[in-house]
């Protein structure tokens, strides 16, 4: 007598949130200053892209928050806020999906998009740039 086994495999996909990212796209930038370019694609698309350039070693942290409509309803609300730690002389280019703290894509409308660097040579000298990106969300 033959014994067959069946063997049933069920897959469950489940969606993970995913952070946004840094990337390092070049090291050897001859820029001097820090730069914060315009986001893109502006309005549209899926994602956006904000670039900016580290003349030095600095501790990044980036912020995005709604702006409101009108100032009847001025309610600012922090959508994602990320610690890059500390990223080497470079130019970066960050990638926000779109998406608030818990992982919810955002309504269509206005985000600036907040970047602090906090770059220390030693402790008598240090450096800070700031630098804002209006980012438009249209779907």
């Amino acid at each position: 007598m033959k014994i067959k086994y069946f063997v049933l495999v069920i897959i469950f996909c489940v969606p993970i949130y995913s952070q946004p990212l840094v990337t390092k796209m070049d090291s050897t930038s001859s820029i001097n200053g820090f730069v914060l370019e315009k986001n893109n694609p502006n309005p549209y698309g899926s994602i956006s892209y904000i670039k900016f350039n580290l003349p030095i070693a600095a501790e990044v942290k980036i912020h995005i928050q709604n702006v409101p409509f009108d100032s009847s309803n001025y309610q600012i609300d922090t959508l994602s806020s990320i610690n890059f730690g500390i990223l080497t002389k470079g130019f970066y280019k960050f990638t926000w999906d779109l998406k608030d703290k818990n992982g919810i894509i955002v309504d269509n409308g206005f985000y600036d998009c907040f970047i602090y660097a906090i770059a220390k040579e030693n402790e008598y000298y240090f450096m800070e740039f700031n630098g804002k990106s209006r980012i438009i969300v249209i779907r």
